[in-house]
């Protein structure tokens, strides 16, 4: 009977499952920000931030900026691919736009997130710390996790749709 309780979940999140995926992280985000703001986590942060900010914004900062490279060139291969036969299936689906859609979250996702960290980097100190970048960087650093997390199922997809021989390609052979 638990069966029949799963399907109409998992046929919501797998519909909407870009909104899914945000509201998962914003729970995710609210619960560390009521832990740093209610539930003592407050003085906790501000002493494992001490004197590693620059540190830990900058190198955050890199990260997403590296992965919004990966995550461009990654839409660029597809992209590239997008006129292959191989892929006719994935053109003629209604999940073709999806797969856009996937691509630009996680770049805007990405782009945000070293913005974020950045002007974390300008404005967060020590002696004054606001913590208002520490946790907008923390949304952005769950939210680019579950991102990549699906751009990377979705390059693996298209890499197994491009790499599997097709049915003319394995008569042809044999």
């Amino acid at each position: 009977m638990a069966k029949k309780k799963d399907k109409p979940l998992r046929s919501f999140w797998a519909s909407h499952f870009l909104w899914c995926e945000l509201a998962v992280v914003a729970i995710a985000w609210g619960l560390f920000v009521a832990w740093g703001v209610r539930w003592g986590g407050h003085d906790q942060l501000i002493d494992f931030m001490a004197d590693r900010r620059g540190t830990i914004y900058g190198v955050l900062a890199g990260i997403f900026g590296s992965l919004l490279g990966f995550a461009i060139a990654a839409e660029a291969i597809v992209l590239s691919l997008s006129g292959s036969d191989k892929l006719s299936v994935v053109r003629s689906s209604k999940h073709y736009p999806t797969l856009w859609r996937v691509f630009r979250w996680t770049i805007r996702t990405l782009a945000l997130a070293t913005v974020a960290a950045l002007i974390a980097l300008l404005l967060d100190r020590d002696k004054q710390p606001w913590m208002a970048w520490l946790y907008g960087c923390a949304f952005f650093t769950f939210l680019a996790i579950a991102q990549l997390a699906r751009t990377i199922w979705v390059l693996e997809q298209v890499v197994h749709v491009v790499s599997t021989p097709s049915t003319k390609e394995s008569s042809n052979n044999g």
